[in-house]
Formats: C-alpha cells, sequence, structure tokens
C-alpha cells in the first residue's frame, strides 16, 4: 500500500514539473516575438502618418499618387476650332477680347467685309466675317471655350490634343548630353599643350555643340509656350438679316423630307405625262397623215401604169385559124 502511495505522489511531481517548463517555453516565445510585431505595427502608423495615407488603404492610396504624378508629368498642348455665328461681329470680337485680357491674348486676326443684297432691294450691305487666332492659359480652356459659345449660335467645333512627352523628354536628354561635351571640350581648351591643329577642332567642335543646345532649347521654350497657353481659333461671322436660324433635324424629320421629294418627283412625273397627252396626240396624228399620205402616193402611179398596159396589149381572139 505504501509503495503504490509513494508511485502516485511521484507521478504527480513529475506532471507539475512538465507543466511548469511548457509554460516557461510558452512566455519566451511570445517575449521573442511581440517586440517584433510591435515594431512593424508602429512603424506602419508613423509611415501612413508622414504621408497622410489610412492604415486601411495604404497600397490603393500609393497607386493614386503614381497615376497623379504620371498625368502631371505628362506634356499635352491643347488646342480648339469653333465656327461662330453671331448677330454683330465687332460686338462679339469685342467680348472675347475683354473676356481672355486676364489669361490670355489675341495672337492673329484675319477679318473680311461680304457685299449682301437683301431681297427685294438693290442696295447692298457688309457682312462682316473673320478668323481670330486667340491664346489662353491651359487651365482656362475649357471655360473659355463654353463662354465663346454662349457669345452665338456654334456651327462646328472641333477639339485636339497633342501628347509631346516622348519628345520633351529625349529633347531634354540630349541637351544634358551635349552640355556635358560642352563641359569636356571647355576644360580641353584649357590645356595650353595642346597644338594649334587640335585647339582648331576643338573650338570648332565646341561651337557645333553651342548651336544645338541653343536650338534644342528654343524647342523646349516653345514646348512650354504651347503647353501653358492654349490655341483656340474662332472662324465667325455676322448672320445674314432676316435668315432663319437653322434647324436641326431628327432622324424621322430626314425620312419625312425624303419622303415629300419622293412624292414631289412622282408629282412632276405625272403632270408631265398629262400635259404630255395634247402633244403627243397632235404628233400621233400627223404620223398618220403623213404614212397614209405615203401610202396614197405609192399606190397611184402603179394603177396607171397598170391600165396603160392593157390598152397598148393587142387584142386575142379564140379562133385557132387566125393563130394558124
Amino acid at each position: 500500500m505504501k509503495r503504490k502511495l509513494l508511485i502516485f505522489v511521484i507521478g504527480i511531481l513529475l506532471v507539475s514539473l512538465l507543466a511548469g517548463c511548457a509554460a516557461k517555453k510558452s512566455d519566451k516565445t511570445a517575449e521573442g516575438y511581440m517586440p517584433a510585431m510591435t515594431t512593424v505595427a508602429t512603424t506602419t502608423a508613423g509611415w501612413s502618418k508622414e504621408y497622410g495615407l489610412s492604415e486601411t488603404n495604404d497600397y490603393d492610396s500609393l497607386g493614386d499618387l503614381s497615376e497623379n504624378t504620371a498625368l502631371r508629368n505628362r506634356k499635352v498642348i491643347l488646342n480648339a476650332r469653333l465656327s461662330l455665328e453671331v448677330e454683330e461681329f465687332d460686338g462679339a470680337y469685342t467680348i472675347i477680347k475683354t473676356m481672355i485680357a486676364p489669361y490670355g491674348y489675341v495672337q492673329e486676326t484675319s477679318i473680311s467685309k461680304d457685299k449682301y443684297y437683301p431681297e427685294g432691294s438693290q442696295d447692298y450691305i457688309y457682312i462682316t466675317r473673320g478668323v481670330i487666332v486667340i491664346r489662353v492659359d491651359a487651365d482656362k480652356f475649357e471655360q473659355t471655350l463654353e463662354n465663346i459659345a454662349g457669345i452665338g449660335v456654334v456651327l462646328d467645333e472641333k477639339r485636339g490634343s497633342d501628347d509631346i512627352t516622348y519628345a520633351y523628354t529625349d529633347t531634354e536628354a540630349r541637351i544634358r548630353l551635349l552640355e556635358d561635351e560642352q563641359r569636356r571640350l571647355e576644360e580641353y581648351l584649357k590645356d595650353k599643350t595642346k597644338d594649334a591643329d587640335f585647339i582648331f577642332k576643338v573650338q570648332s567642335r565646341l561651337t557645333e555643340v553651342l548651336y544645338q543646345i541653343e536650338s534644342l532649347k528654343g524647342n523646349i521654350q516653345r514646348w512650354d509656350d504651347l503647353i501653358e497657353l492654349s490655341t483656340i481659333t474662332i472662324e465667325m461671322r455676322e448672320k445674314v438679316p432676316g435668315q432663319k436660324p437653322v434647324k436641326e433635324y431628327t432622324f424621322w424629320d430626314k425620312l419625312e423630307k425624303s419622303f415629300r421629294q419622293a412624292l414631289q418627283v412622282c408629282e412632276g412625273i405625272v403632270i408631265f405625262i398629262i400635259s404630255a397627252i395634247p402633244v403627243i396626240l397632235i404628233i400621233g396624228g400627223l404620223a398618220l397623215l403623213v404614212v397614209f399620205a405615203i401610202r396614197f402616193l405609192l399606190r397611184v402611179p402603179v394603177r396607171k401604169k397598170d391600165k396603160n398596159e392593157e390598152k397598148s396589149r393587142p387584142k386575142q381572139t379564140d379562133n385557132p385559124h387566125n393563130e394558124a
């Protein structure tokens, strides 16, 4: 009995010892990993706070930032062409100049006047028309088009854009390479030990490099001007007095118009046939008279000839002795 009790006590002590070792091992493991996890969380939270990103949409926000940056770096030239009909040319031209004065200017104008004779009058009046080219800030491009459209009736509108990003960046890279070559050539010229022929060749190449740099920088400057100031070409003309506004026809209007034109054609054909009937009858009667007359003239000589032959022919008798 004592032996069984001793074995039971020893078993309890062993179980307790194993349980305590397992608990300590778990604590060490937790202590080893928690600092690293805390560090990662702290770093992520600080990084998000620094760049103004939310903790739940970090990667989506980064994608938006990269797309916006790419769009901002694009080099795009905006342009448009409008065909406009106005009540009075000079007044509309003044409105356009006043409207774009804070953020643009008129680059070019071409104005002419045409003579117009009103219906039923021998006196003429002048109708003014012209082409106006304006340059406006690219940020005001859409607003300017809307304001111009409100001056009169837009007959035609075309918008376009030229993406010159590739050509722009390529030109900038070429400028950097040429400027590096320029610095090297200038260093060569500082060496007084070189002979005259070498110095002459270096100076010639340096002149060529400087010319290319200035030409490329001129292209960059011209592109910057076109990018910053969009071009709008306005073809404007005065409305003809008494002219009705142009109606925009729908599909059913066009179908109705075509049907009416077809009826007008059929009506014209029927009227032509009816009006031509008397002429056809008269011509047909004359043709019949001519045919009868020709037939009559052709038969009369034949009958006369037959009668003459009968008179000149000797009479024959039925006596056989006379024949002998």
